[in-house]
C-alpha cells in the first residue's frame, strides 16, 4: 500500500499520531523527513516501480469460472475444462419477485398451543 498526502506526493507511515487522532507521516521512508499530519487523502496500490498507472495484482485468483459462448465450453479457474449448464450459468438462483415474495412472506407461521 502507498499513502499519498492531498497533493499526491508519496508519504509514509510513523506510527504516531497528533493531538486530533489523525495519523503522522513523513516525506521520507526512514523518518529524517518532513511531518505529515493526516488525513492521508488517497491510498492506491502501486508497481515495483511506483507508477500511478493501473496495477495487477499476482497473489490473487479469480474465482469466477470462464464461459466460452463460442466453443460453449466452462473452464475452472486452473484452465480445466470443467461440466455446467452454459446457458444459465451467469443467471441469479433466484428471480427478483422470489427473492421479495421470500422477503415478505403472505402466510404467517402458524404457532402450536398447547
Amino acid at each position: 500500500m502507498v499513502y499519498t498526502d492531498k497533493d499526491g506526493k508519496q508519504v509514509y507511515p510513523t506510527g504516531k499520531t497528533d493531538n486530533n487522532g489523525n495519523q503522522i507521516f513523513n516525506t521520507k521512508p526512514d523518518g529524517k523527513g518532513e511531518d505529515v499530519t493526516g488525513p492521508v487523502k488517497k491510498q492506491q496500490l502501486t508497481d515495483q516501480k511506483g507508477t500511478n498507472s493501473p496495477t495487477s495484482l499476482n497473489n490473487v485468483k479469480n474465482n469466477i469460472p470462464n464461459v466460452n459462448d463460442g466453443s460453449k465450453t466452462i473452464t475452472d479457474t486452473d484452465g480445466n475444462e470443467t461440466a455446467g449448464d452454459v446457458t444459465n450459468i451467469n443467471k441469479a438462483p433466484l428471480t427478483a419477485e422470489e427473492a421479495a415474495a421470500l422477503a415478505n412472506p403472505k402466510n404467517k407461521r402458524r404457532t402450536n398451543k398447547s
